[in-house]
C-alpha cells in the first residue's frame, strides 16, 4: 500500500481516488461559480451603464472584478507556497460557492433599487466641472461631463456620460440639471443630464 504524496491518504490504485475526486470537485465547482461570476460581472456592467449609482465607492462591475480576484488569489496561492490544490478542495469549494452568490445578490439588490424605486426623480442643479472625450477599446467615442452637485448635504463630483450634441452645448462652468431617482434602499441613482431646459 503506498501513500499519496499529495493528500497523505493511502492508497492501493493507480492513482489516489481521494484526490481525483477532488480535482474534479474543485475543477467542476470552479466552472459553474466562474460561469456565475461571469454573468455577474456582465449583470453589473450592465447596471454600471444603465443605471449608474450616484454616491457609491464601489459600481456593480466594480464590486465584481474584486470578487473575481478573490479565487484567483485563492488558487495561487497553494501553488506558490507548493501546497496541492487537492488539500485546499473544500475551502476553495465554499470560497467560489460564496463569491459568486455574493455577486449575484449584490446586483439583484441594486436591480430591485433600480424596478421597485416609486419616487419621483429629482432635477438637482450641477456645475459643469469639466469636458472629456475618449475612446474605447472598439473604437467607440464617448462624451463624458463632469459634474459637481449637492446631494444629500454631500457635495459629490460626477462624471456622466452624454450625447455630443449635449457635450458641445455645455461649457466649463455652465449650470446643468442631473435627473436623481432617490433608488428603492434610498441607494440613488442618476438618470440624463438636461442642458439648456
Amino acid at each position: 500500500m503506498e501513500t499519496c504524496p499529495a493528500c497523505g491518504h493511502p492508497f492501493e490504485a493507480v492513482r489516489c481516488p481521494f484526490c481525483e475526486a477532488s480535482k474534479s470537485e474543485v475543477e467542476d465547482v470552479s466552472k459553474k461559480s466562474m460561469w456565475v461570476l461571469g454573468a455577474g460581472l456582465a449583470a453589473g456592467f450592465l447596471l454600471d451603464n444603465s443605471f449608474p449609482l450616484l454616491d457609491w465607492p464601489l459600481s456593480a462591475e466594480g464590486v465584481g472584478w474584486v470578487l473575481l480576484i478573490v479565487p484567483l488569489v485563492f488558487l495561487t496561492v497553494p501553488a506558490i507556497i507548493k501546497r496541492p490544490i487537492v488539500q485546499e478542495a473544500a475551502r476553495i469549494k465554499g470560497m467560489f460557492v460564496w463569491v459568486a452568490g455574493l455577486l449575484v445578490m449584490y446586483v439583484v439588490f441594486c436591480f430591485l433599487n433600480v424596478i421597485l424605486d416609486k419616487h419621483p426623480p429629482i432635477e438637482v442643479p450641477a456645475r459643469v466641472v469639466t469636458k472629456d472625450v475618449g475612446t474605447s477599446r472598439m473604437g467607440l467615442t464617448f462624451y463624458t461631463l463632469r459634474l459637481s452637485l449637492l446631494w444629500d448635504q454631500k457635495q459629490l463630483e460626477v462624471g456622466c456620460r452624454v450625447s455630443p450634441q449635449k457635450f458641445s452645448d455645455a461649457e466649463p462652468g455652465d449650470l446643468v440639471h442631473l435627473v436623481v431617482h432617490p433608488g428603492a434602499f434610498s441607494l440613488a441613482w442618476r438618470g440624463d443630464v438636461l442642458v439648456g431646459e
